[in-house]
């Protein structure tokens, strides 16, 4: 089965994201250790930039300042995008959901892996840091597509009326998928415009229950 297009709408439901998981759920975690790691490097960037702000018109002279003083936004290397790539990324992150609960008191999502180094932020922004390198599509797409598996998942918390035996529980799911997409776009620094299409904002209060 499909999934449709980017900006389509989930018809099919959460089912067809079960084979594609299956199949992922595991191959795609050195990835995802690798977009923790950048995200690590990425915030330390941030951190010097900090540091650097008092040196900005000395280091602008030696034309050092680029990717210390905007980490998130700059771009370290230009390639052609792999196939699939927008499609491949969001199946990666819906894969690792499984990894992290939902923290209502901290509001964030915890990793329930305690020697791994998934941390939520530093994947986020390295997953991010890997996506712009190629063309802006590519970018808007995998929000797209994260929009789409929110509102999928959503259905199916709304017509899971029944205690059912499930593979994931779409109430923990809807929170940790909608709270993922609103903290990549955020860090990504994603339009507003762009976001909203994605994640209509009633969707904003399961954060809240």
């Amino acid at each position: 089965m499909t999934l449709g297009p980017a900006a389509s709408q989930p018809f099919l439901g959460w089912s067809p994201y079960k084979p594609m998981l299956n199949v992922v759920n595991t191959s795609c975690e050195p990835w995802v250790e690798s977009f923790a790691i950048i995200g690590q490097l990425q915030l330390l960037r941030c951190m010097i930039s900090l540091k650097l702000s008092s040196s900005r018109k000395v280091l602008n002279k030696q034309g050092m300042l680029s990717a210390f003083c905007s980490p998130f936004s700059s771009i370290y290397m230009r390639k052609d995008s792999p196939p699939f790539l927008s499609r491949c990324m969001s199946i990666v992150t819906i894969s690792q959901l499984s990894h992290y609960v939902f923290d209502p008191h901290l509001s964030t999502l915890t990793c329930q892996v305690k020697k791994g180094i998934l941390d939520f932020s530093p994947t986020i922004i390295g997953l991010g840091t890997f996506l712009k390198q190629f063309h802006p599509t590519y970018m808007v797409e995998y929000i797209q597509y994260m929009g789409q598996y929110v509102q999928a998942v959503a259905e199916t918390a709304v017509i899971a009326s029944e205690p059912q035996k499930r593979t994931i529980d779409p109430a923990s799911e809807l929170k940790k998928s909608t709270f993922w997409l609103m903290n990549f776009c955020k860090h990504m620094e994603i339009p507003k415009d762009l976001f909203d299409s994605c994640l209509p904002p009633s969707l904003f209060t399961v954060l809240q229950t």
